[in-house]
């Protein structure tokens, strides 16, 4: 065999273990392709935005078919509300338990349809100079029921009238009493809502503003 030859294969040789030194180091350093993890980085990344995608969509979207049960809010009588009408800061709301008589002369002890809060207005801290009742009907049909039942009930009351205007939200009456004549005492109706206001007539102008910052 000639020296070229000789030289030839041994050049040969070194080449094919340089080249399988060069393969078995980058299977160890990356043993699955870096094209394979490439693929499988991109395909993580890609399923873990759809999922922070989906969960943000969640909150803001319902499903296809679906139905968004809504309660409606029954709007309480509150200070802030109290203070918007024009009553000024001598007044203050306090909660009492309601005894089952409206207006302190119609006795509605058979009366349990809805809640009833009875929030008494007091001037000084003393002085009542109001009362406020409100019937959480919470749907138009039931509100209807509670302002009929408070009409029937205040007109079997011996000594007393009614008279049903209609001033103030969908329906409203006054109960005029012969024993009580320095008070005014008023229901209102407005959709799904039932207030029972009595005051001093004094405050009338003031009770005419709040009503409608209760609807």
């Amino acid at each position: 065999m000639s020296k070229f030859s000789i030289f030839t294969l041994f050049l040969a040789s070194i080449v094919v273990v340089i080249i399988a030194e060069l393969l078995v180091n980058q299977y160890v350093k990356d043993p699955y392709g870096t094209h394979l993890q490439a693929s499988v980085l991109t395909a993580g990344q890609t399923q873990q935005i759809d999922v922070l995608k989906g969960a943000a969509g969640s909150q803001q979207t319902a499903l296809p078919g679906s139905r968004q049960i809504v309660q409606k809010k029954f709007n309480a009588i509150e200070f802030e509300t109290i203070k918007a009408a024009g009553f000024n800061n001598n007044e203050i709301l306090q909660i009492n338990p309601f005894n089952g008589v409206l207006f302190d002369i119609v006795d509605i002890h058979d009366f349990n349809s809805v809640p009833v809060i009875q929030n008494n207005l007091l001037q000084n801290n003393r002085n009542r100079i109001a009362v406020f009742y409100q019937f959480q009907a919470k749907d138009g049909a039931l509100a209807n029921e509670v302002y009929q039942y408070l009409k029937d009930k205040s007109k079997s009351l011996m000594g007393a009238t009614i008279n049903e205007t209609n001033s103030f939200g969908t329906a409203s009456f006054y109960l005029n009493s012969l024993t009580e004549k320095a008070n005014t005492f008023l229901v209102v109706k407005q959709k799904e809502n039932v207030y029972a206001l009595a005051y001093l007539k004094e405050y009338h102008p003031l009770i005419k503003q709040l009503i409608p910052l209760l609807f």
